[in-house]
């Protein structure tokens, strides 16, 4: 049986095809996979950055908050009795009667934590919307002088009340960000779900 000779023309073409499977073989197996892996990576150092910027804050809140009650003592200032843990429905019940004077809220609690007074620190993140700057005072007025003892620590307020003008109801013409924390006392007979640990009780662990 005679042999086939390749010509320079196919073996060229043969070449370049060969050339071809290994580029798309390299591509899906090499360069595809490495730029899901970095993806990946590139995914959780942005998780892992923003977790740090969230524990950063809490730390934050904290020390300002600590630092405010320091000073408190400091002038001899008698605190207010603190409710017991656990207040949370208490809180709540109140906010959303305060909150009913708004257009519309959001409102979220972050972790619990124990400041170095022993006192269980309570934050809350509280969006809303209202008709009048006047309106979005009384709230926050309220928030601050209710039943139970809390600090607004960050305040942001946007009034849009002369862009809505033609609006005749005015709702949501004043947008208020807020940050606030109240506080809880932990006695012998306070129940313990829910309860963070204390640091004294986490370096044991460690």
């Amino acid at each position: 049986m005679p042999k086939y000779t390749f010509s320079n023309r196919e073996k060229i073409m043969l070449a370049v095809l060969l050339v071809i499977a290994v580029g798309l073989l390299w591509y899906r197996f090499v360069f595809v996979s490495v730029n899901d892996q970095v993806a990946q990576i590139q995914s959780e150092q942005q998780t892992a950055e923003d977790t740090i910027t969230i524990d950063q804050t809490r730390l934050k809140r904290k020390d300002q908050i600590e630092a405010t009650l320091a000073a408190y003592k400091a002038q001899g200032i008698e605190p207010l009795k603190l409710p017991e843990y656990d207040n949370l429905k208490n809180v709540m019940a109140e906010l959303r009667t305060v909150l009913g004077a708004a257009s519309s809220y959001t409102l979220s609690f972050d972790d619990l934590y124990w400041t170095d007074q022993g006192l269980i620190a309570r934050g809350a993140s509280l969006s809303f919307e209202c008709a009048s700057y006047d309106e979005a005072k009384a709230i926050l007025q309220n928030i601050y002088s209710g039943s139970y003892p809390s600090m607004i620590d960050s305040l942001q307020l946007t009034d849009d009340t002369a862009k809505q003008q033609s609006n005749t109801s005015g709702a949501g013409a004043v947008k208020v960000n807020a940050h606030f924390v109240y506080f809880e006392t932990v006695g012998e007979n306070s129940p313990t779900k829910g309860l963070p640990p204390k640091p004294e009780e986490e370096k044991k662990d460690n």
